[in-house]
């Protein structure tokens, strides 16, 4: 979605596969979105031998976001509030790094709270029935046992549990480069975070990790509650 500057992936998702999803940011085969929907994204730059790139990330306290561990880089800093038609963008460099121990989620702390820029519950109800409502573009949640994904897809699997991924696929639509860390989005509230794809565009699964099996670590790192 080539028109989305800096506007962050944005999947839903159910927990079956077979269901439909809907995507946002610089998505192959994506349209342009409501300027007005995801003004909790936030987006994460980078830099790393001279290079400077991109990751998203979902704000989930006025001081937190919540992101994919791979992104983590320093130095690194974040902006809030960069959707289309937001007036107070805000650029963060202060910010403190929380990685988990095995897997590819992170929490991003924020100097200080953020102001203005909404945020997005996460994980409230697990059992939530799909919606049929279409934001962005399409995938299908698809089985992530499928070999195709570990002898093609990927040299190196990703750092997630089997149990705690998200598949999805759908004939000419995927992510793009600095998608990773985006939200997995169901009737606004956040299941999962996006981690990596194939090398080449809409030949792999989009694999993301699940939020709810890691409410326990998010609450006890960043002292939330939901």
């Amino acid at each position: 979605m080539a028109h989305l500057t800096f506007l962050l992936l944005l999947l839903w998702v159910a927990v079956t596969v077979s269901t439909v999803v809907d995507l946002q940011k610089r998505i192959y085969g994506g349209i342009d979105c409501n300027q007005n929907e995801r003004r909790y994204h936030v987006s994460l730059t980078l830099y790393a031998d001279g290079r400077c790139s991109h990751c998203g990330g979902s704000l989930i306290k006025n001081q937190w976001i919540l992101t994919a561990a791979h992104c983590r880089s320093r130095p690194m800093f974040a902006v809030v509030g960069v959707h289309a038609g937001q007036r107070n963008v805000q650029r963060i460099e202060e910010i403190n790094i929380i990685t988990h121990q095995h897997d590819d989620i992170m929490l991003v702390k924020l100097s200080n709270p953020t102001a203005g820029i909404p945020t997005v519950p996460y994980c409230p109800n697990i059992n939530n029935d799909p919606t049929i409502n279409l934001k962005c573009a399409t995938m299908d949640v698809v089985n992530c046992n499928n070999p195709f994904w570990s002898t093609f897809c990927q040299q190196n699997p990703p750092d997630v549990p089997q149990q705690n991924r998200l598949c999805l696929q759908r004939h000419g639509v995927d992510i793009r480069p600095g998608d990773s860390g985006g939200g997995v989005i169901h009737r606004d509230n956040l299941y999962g975070v996006i981690i990596a794809t194939g090398e080449l565009a809409c030949t792999c699964e989009t694999l993301s990790i699940r939020v709810c099996p890691y409410m326990t670590w998010i609450n006890q790192n960043a002292g939330l509650k939901t």
